[in-house]
């Protein structure tokens, strides 16, 4: 199966969220977008996609979440078993992505600008 493009995206877990997130106010609409017309997805996958969650971070270790913009791209660093994380999982990644000879000006990597998942990314 040929790959035309590959995404490596480091994502905080918070983007995972449901349709709703609780705030101190109560539940909170996320943003939606709704089609008006639906689109059949083509027969054979165009792209191939793989997430790679960020090491562990001085947030998790505080068991802080730290989800604001504003703090998460500035603090919150990689611990060294983070660091270790990111390694190992840079080093399963591209293992794969050889066996499946997937050539490297394929890849594209995307990250998020918090500090955890930029360092995750580099490192990995």
């Amino acid at each position: 199966m040929p790959i035309s493009k590959l995404l490596l995206a480091v994502v905080p877990a918070l983007a995972l969220l449901p349709a709703t997130v609780r705030t101190n106010r109560g539940p909170a609409p996320l943003r939606t977008a709704t089609l008006e017309t639906v689109v059949e997805p083509p027969e054979e996958p165009r792209n191939t996609y793989w997430c790679v969650r960020h090491g562990q971070s001085t947030a998790n270790v505080e068991n802080i979440i730290s989800s604001n913009p504003a703090i998460g791209s500035t603090k919150h660093e990689l611990t060294a078993l983070g660091k270790e994380q990111a390694h190992v999982a840079g080093a399963d990644l591209w293992a794969n992505l050889s066996e499946l000879e997937v050539p490297l000006e394929d890849v594209v990597v995307y990250s998020s600008n918090f500090t955890r998942a930029r360092e995750t990314a580099q490192i990995a």
